[in-house]
């Protein structure tokens, strides 16, 4: 930021300061007025007015999105006006979303992205790590999927030097470690079967078929290496507007794992702006809450733990206890005052938010009132 501004300044200055150069040298006799019409001082006004529009434009928070920059597998974020792909039924392509923040560990994932995204296969960013940059902050994993199978991305990762781990194979998922940093990179594919808790998959080659069998449109983005964002399920429109919404029928992906119940009050009191949710995705999450009952309890440990620190928890857990959801998950306990003043960081953000001590709260008000 602060550079930013200073650039900025610096291109005000110039057209200003050469002016200034250009009277000091006729008055010392180094140039004659003739030599230097006013027309040529013009054009050099213009230009330096033209370069200090352009880092406006580029830099400026204040800009729409969607006229600014985009972003490569390296963290590297450029302007991209000209090579804009067209909208086909490719899915929707958008090269100008920034991010102010690089990608982890960069130079091990252009490398795996060399060696997977070539020779008649196809690798993308995928997921959590292509929304979380758009929205501009930090983020730690980054996640691939490609057209290749899994023997394939085995074959190719380890003739490269890197080490494959067959975390998930039977899903297409292969945890591949590249100087420490490990990348999970998963075949495309679609489900055949789904029973609520797992799926059986089939490997396929369609970037939209397998986007549109994940969970919300913002995690269903991908990005090529050149830069390039691939939307398939408007998932841009809702990050837009931060609207956590299901992809499809919120009551069929709701069947496919009852996880995302609880995944959406989680993405929702982290990516929204603490607003009421998805009135179509409550509704499903209302009407298919008995399926709770079929999820581990350690799932669901995972989930809350990770809800009840997000920055919107408290107004979401108010919308889940409103919802009678909240009864399904934590025994029905209520709000306090304790739980408020834990949303604020304990006196703001001084203090890290602590997913034990949010639960102790929420679990000494349900004492209090019983």
């Amino acid at each position: 930021m602060i550079r930013q501004i200073f650039t900025e300044i610096a291109l005000f200055v110039m057209p200003f300061a050469l002016y200034v150069v250009f009277l000091w040298a006729i008055k010392a006799d180094i140039l004659h007025p003739d030599s230097w019409p006013a027309s040529r001082i013009a054009t050099l006004t213009i230009v330096a007015l033209a370069l200090m529009a352009v880092s406006f434009f580029s830099t400026s928070p204040n800009i729409p999105a969607r006229r600014r920059a985009r972003f490569t597998s390296r963290g590297i974020w450029k302007t991209a006006s000209s090579c804009r792909g067209p909208s086909s039924d490719i899915g929707r392509r958008d090269d100008t979303l920034p991010c102010r923040r690089g990608w982890p560990n960069a130079e091990a994932q252009s490398r795996l992205l060399e060696v997977l995204d070539r020779d008649g296969e196809e690798a993308r960013v995928v997921g959590g790590a292509v929304r979380t940059a758009l929205l501009q902050m930090p983020f730690h994993e980054v996640d691939v999927a490609t057209t290749a199978l899994p023997e394939e991305v085995i074959k190719r990762v380890t003739a490269a030097g890197f080490k494959a781990v067959p975390t998930g194979i039977e899903h297409g998922t292969v945890t591949v470690v590249i100087d420490k940093h490990p990348f999970e990179v998963t075949t495309l594919r679609r489900d055949t079967e789904t029973d609520g808790r797992h799926a059986k998959v089939a490997f396929g080659r369609d970037w939209k078929t397998d986007a549109e069998r994940r969970d919300f449109t913002i995690n269903a983005l991908s990005a090529s290496r050149d830069g390039t964002v691939y939307d398939y399920v408007g998932g841009l429109a809702d990050l837009d507007v931060r609207r956590v919404r299901f992809i499809g029928d919120p009551k069929l992906r709701i069947e496919e794992d009852y996880l995302r119940i609880l995944r959406f009050f989680r993405f929702h009191a982290a990516y929204s702006e603490g607003g009421h949710p998805d009135a179509q995705g409550l509704a499903a999450c209302v009407a298919g809450r008995d399926g709770l009952d079929q999820l581990s309890r350690e799932r669901v440990r995972m989930e809350v733990m990770k809800l009840v620190v997000a920055p919107h928890a408290v107004p979401t857990l108010i919308a889940m206890a409103d919802s009678g959801l909240l009864l399904r998950v934590l025994g029905g306990v209520s709000l306090s005052r304790q739980l408020r003043e834990y949303g604020q960081g304990r006196g703001g953000d001084r203090v890290a938010p602590d997913a034990v001590q949010r639960l102790g709260a929420l679990r000494r008000a349900g004492a209090r009132r019983c």
